[in-house]
């Protein structure tokens, strides 16, 4: 078995946890521990991205890449950027540049936290939710630079964690897939990860 086939097993195996009888609960000690574990596998086994995917690094401290995740939901309010969330429980943790970045607006808000809109120097765009603080307008990161951190909030609102979602359309001509069947239904998974997606489209 080669690296290409223990990552699509563990990628099963992730997705197979998440359809556990009593339901994925991310924010749970041992949920989030055993995904913690997957996810460091996971890393150290993917490839690098082909070119000309964009080499992402990840959105939180301690996290996969962006490639390496699927998108499971709808950015409410803001459509043509589904999205992902990361980091359950980890108020305080630092949010990261996924690239070299620029913040093109920085007006948004989240339901818990506040929010703003990013633009990598791959055209990718990304809205970040539920965090401290906004950066402020046109400001640039490096890649792996710490942008804010991510907020305290209540577990009404999905308790503390990360909100990325993703606009490629600049980059391949459409958005990206999301959820079970690709256009949803919301929190679900198993659409092909963004790295998939991307390397699809631009015939990687």
């Amino acid at each position: 078995m080669n690296n290409q086939e223990r990552l699509a097993k563990l990628l099963k195996a992730e997705n197979l946890l998440k359809k556990t009888e009593h339901g994925y609960t991310p924010d749970a000690f041992r949920w989030r521990e055993a995904m913690e574990l997957i996810d460091e596998v996971e890393e150290s086994l993917a490839p690098p991205p082909p070119s000309p995917v964009p080499k992402l690094g990840p959105i939180t401290v301690g996290g996969k890449s962006v490639l390496l995740h699927q998108l499971t939901h709808k950015t409410a309010g803001i459509p043509g950027f589904p999205a992902y969330d990361s980091a359950f429980g980890k108020n305080g943790i630092a949010v990261l540049a996924p690239e070299a970045c620029i913040v093109y607006d920085n007006t948004s808000g989240s339901a818990g936290g506040d929010a703003f809109y990013i633009r990598g120097n791959s055209k990718l765009e990304y809205w970040i939710g539920h965090i401290t603080t906004v950066p402020a307008l046109n400001k640039r990161f490096r890649k792996g630079e710490v942008m804010t951190r991510i907020a305290n909030i209540s577990q009404g609102q999905g308790g503390p964690h990360c909100h990325l979602g993703i606009n490629a359309k600049k980059l391949i001509g459409k958005s990206l897939k999301y959820g079970e069947t690709g256009s949803g239904p919301d929190y679900t998974f198993g659409s092909p990860t963004v790295g998939v997606q991307l390397a699809a489209a631009l015939g990687a």
